[in-house]
């Protein structure tokens, strides 16, 4: 599957993530959900432009979040980001954010 994947040269792309500390705000009434923070049970997925992962929560904080990332997203440090959970079938945004840092995966060139 080829969507949210990032093709270019070699050095010219930005690094690919496999873990990243995020800032982040929860939307104050989010459409069909209850969601009033988030914790390191949560399933929760994060959209980065077209690319998405679903994240193991390592840290959480009311602001801040460390979390690891199941896909790699190819991103900049300061883009931005949705949060999304699963209730059910259905997937509910509950909130948005941007880039910190983060820990690069390593890519094999072949």
């Amino acid at each position: 599957m080829m969507v949210g994947s990032v093709v270019g040269k070699k050095g010219i792309l930005p690094p690919v993530f496999k873990k990243i500390k995020i800032k982040y705000n929860l939307l104050e009434k989010p459409v069909g959900s209850d969601v009033d923070s988030l914790d390191e049970e949560s399933v929760v997925t994060v959209n980065v432009s077209s690319a998405s992962s679903v994240v193991n929560i390592i840290e959480i904080t009311d602001d801040y979040g460390y979390l690891e990332l199941l896909k790699p997203i190819c991103a900049n440090v300061g883009e931005k980001l949705s949060i999304s959970i699963k209730e059910g079938k259905s997937i509910r945004l509950v909130g948005y954010g941007n880039i910190i840092e983060g820990e690069d995966t390593e890519i094999i060139y072949e």
